[in-house]
């Protein structure tokens, strides 16, 4: 029960944590957009590690809920990297509300992900202070 009180705080609190966050990403949003293999592109909302279940708000705004599994893969992306080349894995425990998502879905069952390329959320502060910074 109580870990259930702790989720759905968790989801609660979520709204209030990205209506006031600063806004960042914009550069992995473009990439993300531009990139047709990201059937689901956008930032964690919430997780369910036990049901195996990321929700994600979509950069359109809409929330969608992934479901993975042993086989996929997370990897992560990290800035001015090439996709892929050398990405380190991460474990899905290691993902945090505010990261940010490209997920390949399974060819076969398409309502699982086959790969997820994640950019951690400081990484994505880090860039966007980089861009500032050029003004």
């Amino acid at each position: 029960m109580k870990s259930g009180m702790l989720r759905s705080l968790a989801f609660a609190a979520v709204p209030i944590l990205l209506a006031n966050g600063p806004a960042w990403g914009s550069e992995s949003k473009a990439t993300a957009a531009s990139d047709p293999s990201c059937q689901v592109s956008g930032q964690i909302f919430g997780t369910d590690i036990a049901a195996h279940t990321i929700m994600v708000k979509s950069d359109s705004g809409d929330l969608v809920n992934v479901s993975y599994d042993d086989a996929t893969a997370f990897v992560r992306e990290l800035p001015g990297s090439k996709p892929l080349a050398d990405a380190p894995r991460v474990a899905s425990q290691e993902l945090a509300i505010g990261d940010r998502l490209c997920v390949q879905l399974s060819p076969i069952s398409r309502r699982t992900a086959s790969l997820v390329r994640v950019t951690l959320h400081a990484d994505c502060c880090v860039l966007d202070k980089t861009a500032l910074d050029r003004l």
